[in-house]
């Protein structure tokens, strides 16, 4: 289990780091790659910040890491 939040938006870039690809030539992408995070060799969090908006609820989360 990862400790830290992630977004689903991460996934792209995870699965195309994690097929040998190259996350730099992904364009207009919010996610992280989280390879590094997963297997150790980064142990920060992916995200500094991150938003959450449901829809059709007048509701907006933020999470601020610590």
């Amino acid at each position: 289990m990862y400790p830290y939040p992630v977004s689903l938006l991460d996934l792209l870039p995870t699965f195309y780091a994690a097929a040998g690809g190259n996350v730099q030539q992904i364009e207009k992408t919010d996610g992280v790659d989280l390879v590094p995070y997963l297997n150790g060799k980064n142990t920060n969090r992916p995200h500094e910040v991150l938003f959450w908006k449901k829809m059709f609820v007048a509701q907006l989360e933020l999470v601020i890491g610590s």
